[in-house]
C-alpha cells in the first residue's frame, strides 16, 4: 500500500525521538528508509589521508573528485607523498600547494600502508581521520556528511562506505566483526 511506506517512516522518526537521537528520517525508494544523523556544532573537522606514489592520473581524478563534488566544508586533505619521481606527478603535488584545503606531506621510507597513514594522522589537523585510496572517485557529494555524522554517534568507532568498480559492481561494502573469528568482508 502506498501509506506503509510513509507509516514506517512515521514510526522510525518517532522511535528515534523516543530515544532521544537527533536525526531526520528520508524515504529513498518505496520501502527503504535513510536515516541522516545530526551533526554536532560546529561540525568536526575531517583529514582525508591519502598515501600515494606517482600515477598522477589517479591521484588528480581522486583529489578532483573531492574538492569539486564534497558538499561538507570542513575537511582537509594530506596527500602523503611516498617518494614520487615521475616529473608529472612531481608538477601536480606541487599545483596542489595553491589549494587551501590540500597539504602535501614527503614521506621518504620504504612503502608501508599502515605507517603511512599513521604518518598523516600525526600531522592531522582535524577531529576526524578519513583514509582513502588514491584511487577513488567521489560520486556522491553528501558522502563526507554521511560519514562524519556516522562517525559522531556514541558506540561508533570506525565508518566505512560502499565502494564500487568503474563497472558498477561492489568493491567493497563493509567489514564486519565477529565474522571468521576476528573480522572479514560483508
Amino acid at each position: 500500500k502506498n501509506y506503509a511506506a510513509t507509516a514506517g517512516c512515521r514510526a522510525i522518526a518517532e522511535h528515534l525521538q523516543r530515544s532521544g537521537v537527533e536525526a531526520s528520517v528520508d524515504i529513498t525508494m518505496q520501502g527503504y528508509y535513510q536515516v541522516r544523523y545530526a551533526l554536532p556544532e560546529p561540525a568536526p573537522m575531517v583529514s582525508l589521508i591519502i598515501p600515494t606514489r606517482d600515477k598522477v592520473e589517479l591521484l588528480r581524478m581522486c583529489i578532483e573528485s573531492i574538492l569539486r563534488k564534497t558538499a561538507y566544508e570542513n575537511y582537509e586533505i594530506l596527500v602523503i607523498d611516498n617518494q614520487s619521481q615521475e616529473q608529472s606527478t612531481l608538477d601536480y603535488l606541487a599545483s596542489l600547494e595553491a589549494s587551501p584545503k590540500v597539504r602535501v606531506l614527503k614521506y621518504d621510507a620504504p612503502f608501508n600502508f599502515s605507517t603511512m597513514n599513521n604518518f598523516g594522522a600525526r600531522h592531522a589537523r582535524g577531529q576526524l581521520l578519513g583514509l582513502l585510496n588514491n584511487d577513488i572517485e567521489v560520486t556522491d557529494g553528501d558522502w563526507l556528511r554521511e560519514m562524519a555524522s556516522q562517525a559522531c554517534r556514541d558506540g561508533v568507532g570506525a565508518v566505512g562506505c560502499l565502494l564500487y568498480y568503474p563497472d558498477d559492481t561492489i568493491q567493497h561494502a563493509g567489514v564486519l566483526t565477529g565474522l571468521h573469528g576476528v573480522a572479514g568482508h560483508i
